[in-house]
C-alpha cells in the first residue's frame, strides 16, 4: 500500500487544515475588515442616507486610512483561523467517518449537515476570545476618520486588547457573544462543508456520456475552486443574519462596573433592535463583502488543504527524520 493510499493521520489532518486556513486569511483579510465595518454602520446613528456599497466602503477606507487599515487584526485573524479550522475542518472528515462507513457509499446530506453543526460549534467555542478581539480591532478607524463605524475600543494590538478586555470587563468578557458565535459557525459550517463535500463527490461521480469529446473531470485545484465558490453561497447566506448580530454584540461598549453591554442585552435583543431601527435588510448588511471574502478564502483553504493531503509533507518529514537518525 502506497503512502497516497494509506489513511491520513487525524493529527496531520488537523494541522493541514489549520495551516491552509492561515494561508488563506492573509489574502482575504481586507474583505473581512470591510464586511465588519459595513455591519456596524448605522448602529450609533453616525451615518446618514443609504449605506455605502462594498466597493465604496473599500475605497473610502483606503483613501482615509490607507492599506494598513484593511489589515488591522491580521495577526489575531491568523491565529484564529489556524485554531478554528483545526477543529472546524480538520475534525469534519474523521467525525463523518465515525457517523458513516465510507464502504456504504456517500454519506447522506443529513449526516454531513450534523457533522458541520458539531464542528462549527466546537470551533466557535474555542476561538471566541480571538473572534471578539479581531472584530473590535477591525472596527477601529483613525481618529476623525469618516470611515469609523460603531464603538471605537482603541486597542493597539493583540496583547493590549486582551489585557484591557480582561482588566476592564472581567475574565468572563472573552466569552461575550459566544452563543451567537456558536450559532453562526454551526449554521455556516453545516451549510458550507456539507455542500462542498456533497457537490464535489457528485461532480466526480457524474456519468460522462460525452467522455470521448471532453476530458474527464479530475479531482484537482480547478474543481476545488469551483465547488468552493458554489458552497460559500450556502454558507454565507445561512450565517449572515447571525453574523451581523454577533458583530454588533462583539463591538458594543460595556459598563465596567456591571459588565453589561450598553447597547444590547443579548443576541435576541440585538436582532430585534436592528430590525426595528434599520429594517430586516440590515441583517444582510455586508453579504457581498462576506461572499467576496468567503469565496476566495474557502477556495484557497481547500486548494491548499487538498494539496497538503495529497503530498503529505508531515509524513515525508517524519520519514526523513527516521532515515537520518542514527541506528540503535
Amino acid at each position: 500500500m502506497t503512502a497516497a493510499q494509506t489513511p491520513l493521520r487525524p493529527a496531520h489532518g488537523l494541522l493541514y487544515a489549520g495551516v491552509a486556513a492561515s494561508v488563506a486569511v492573509t489574502v482575504t483579510h481586507p474583505a473581512d475588515t470591510v464586511k465588519t465595518r459595513m455591519q456596524l454602520m448605522g448602529e450609533l446613528s453616525k451615518q446618514t442616507g443609504p449605506p455605502p456599497s462594498t466597493i465604496s466602503c473599500f475605497v473610502q477606507t483606503m483613501r482615509a486610512e490607507g492599506l494598513r487599515a484593511l489589515y488591522r487584526g491580521l495577526g489575531t485573524a491568523v491565529i484564529r483561523e489556524f485554531v478554528l479550522n483545526c477543529v472546524r475542518v480538520g475534525l469534519f472528515e474523521p467525525i463523518l467517518r465515525a457517523l458513516h462507513d465510507p464502504a456504504d457509499g456517500p454519506a447522506p446530506l443529513s449526516k454531513r449537515f450534523a457533522t458541520g453543526l458539531f464542528t462549527g460549534c466546537c470551533g466557535a467555542l474555542v476561538t471566541n476570545p480571538l473572534d471578539l478581539l479581531k472584530t473590535r480591532m477591525q472596527a477601529q478607524a483613525s481618529a476623525s476618520s469618516a470611515t469609523a463605524a460603531g464603538h471605537q475600543h482603541g486597542y493597539t494590538g493583540l496583547v493590549d486588547g486582551l489585557t484591557r478586555m480582561v482588566r476592564e470587563e472581567g475574565v468572563a468578557s472573552v466569552y461575550k457573544g459566544v452563543s451567537a458565535s456558536m450559532l453562526r459557525l454551526a449554521l455556516g459550517s453545516a451549510a458550507q462543508l456539507s455542500s462542498y463535500t456533497a457537490i464535489k463527490e457528485r461532480v466526480l461521480a457524474a456519468p460522462r456520456s460525452d467522455a470521448a469529446a471532453l476530458p474527464p473531470i479530475s479531482d484537482g485545484p480547478l474543481l476545488h475552486v469551483a465547488v468552493s465558490f458554489a458552497s460559500v453561497v450556502f454558507g454565507v447566506t445561512a450565517m449572515q443574519p447571525v453574523d451581523v448580530v454577533r458583530t454588533r454584540l462583539y463591538n458594543q461598549p460595556f459598563d465596567a462596573a456591571s459588565g453589561r453591554g450598553l447597547l444590547y442585552a443579548g443576541p435576541l435583543d440585538a436582532g430585534l433592535q436592528i430590525v426595528r431601527s434599520e429594517g430586516p435588510a440590515a441583517l444582510f448588511k455586508g453579504w457581498l463583502a462576506h461572499y467576496i471574502r468567503g469565496a476566495p478564502h474557502v477556495a484557497l483553504l481547500f486548494v491548499t488543504l487538498e494539496q497538503l493531503k495529497k503530498h503529505r509533507p508531515l509524513e515525508r518529514l517524519s520519514l526523513g527524520t527516521r532515515a537520518t537518525s542514527p541506528s540503535s
